[in-house]
């Protein structure tokens, strides 16, 4: 369709139909797996276009948000967060009453709060996902040096039976792997009547399960430590840190006992008279919808695909989307600490 053939020996960019190649894809997780995908096969087999700027991305919404007659098109979840925060603050005053203070927080300190929280929320789904209750696992932060674990080491004895240990530097886990390796599978057999003796039992396992976001959890609790804020109520509480009383209205003032609760509390106001619409795909838009959001030229939003540095390029698609899983294993380790949006 595009007319120039693909690859090194058929290729031939004087036969390009069109200026301007546009790729769309959703706006979801599926979306971006799929453009990258796209962005591959462009690059290893239809460069020039690349190095010609006819590739471009558009940009259409994830949530369409409405207040009565007045609709905004939003790209993704940050952008969001960040619409329902501004909502929620223009209607309240909030209050930090922990440690006996009654003081009102002002704009930065709010932004500074909601970023952390969000941020914590973000690592809550992480560690979810790799079978780690939050909760739990900030509860083994180190009382003497405030770190928290990198791996996990879970064992599943032979009688069937789980254990876990949290490590805290590289060489307690191999010392640990070492111990607990030689204990299970190490054991001398037993004989009875000159034949050796098959227990019935599990084959015993262990997985080692590194986890990056201590860092990230660490730098999130410097933040909150600077607002003065306790870090034993992020996740629950008995006793109140925050009041918001609100400004517009005859509401209640509301009391909070976590950092958690509280960014429920400002989502909660936030969307309060909203309709919010979230679109899994390009197909749930109407034709209107689309042609406003996604396909106006007077409206739409697009990026042109560069390629500053050719040999750069080649290295990181190399790397992330060659043959070779190695490379690509040690380049994810070396970099997990350092992500602050990761979405899988």
């Amino acid at each position: 369709a595009i007319g120039c053939g693909i690859g090194h020996d058929e290729f031939d960019i004087s036969k390009l139909r069109y200026h301007r190649i546009i790729i769309m894809t959703d706006a979801d997780v599926d979306g971006s797996h799929i453009l990258t995908l796209l962005l591959t096969f462009f690059f290893r087999h239809m460069r020039p276009l690349i190095e010609n700027g006819h590739i471009y991305v558009a940009k259409p919404p994830l949530y369409k948000v409405a207040r009565r007659k007045k609709v905004q098109y939003i790209e993704n979840d940050v952008q969001l967060d960040r619409y329902l925060s501004t909502q929620a603050l223009s209607e309240i005053v909030v209050h930090q009453t922990a440690n006996g203070e009654d003081k009102e927080l002002n704009a930065d300190q709010l932004n500074i709060l909601l970023q952390a929280a969000t941020r914590l929320r973000s690592i809550e789904e992480r560690l979810l996902r790799h079978g780690i209750q939050p909760a739990v696992f900030f509860e083994q932060r180190s009382k003497e040096t405030g770190a928290f674990p990198i791996a996990r080491v879970q064992i599943r004895h032979m009688d069937g039976h789980f254990e876990e240990h949290y490590v805290y530097d590289e060489d307690e886990q191999e010392i640990l792997v070492e111990k607990l390796n030689r204990e299970l599978y190490l054991q001398e057999p037993k004989y009875a009547n000159g034949e050796q003796e098959i227990p019935n039992l599990l084959h015993p396992s262990l997985n080692v399960d590194k986890i990056f976001e201590g860092n990230l959890l660490t730098g999130i609790i410097r933040q909150l430590d600077e607002l003065h804020f306790p870090s034993s109520q992020i996740y629950s509480g008995e006793e109140e840190i925050f009041r918001i009383e609100s400004t517009t209205r005859n509401d209640e003032p509301r009391s909070i006992c976590s950092l958690m609760e509280f960014l429920s509390a400002i989502r909660d106001i936030g969307t309060r008279g909203l309709q919010i619409q979230r679109y899994k795909g390009l197909g749930e838009m109407d034709a209107d919808q689309l042609w406003e959001t996604t396909m106006d030229p007077e409206r739409r939003k697009m990026i042109q695909v560069t390629m500053n540095d050719a040999v750069e390029a080649e290295r990181i698609f190399s790397l992330l989307m060659g043959g070779e899983v190695e490379p690509r294993r040690q380049y994810i380790e070396r970099y997990a600490e350092s992500v602050r949006d990761l979405d899988i």
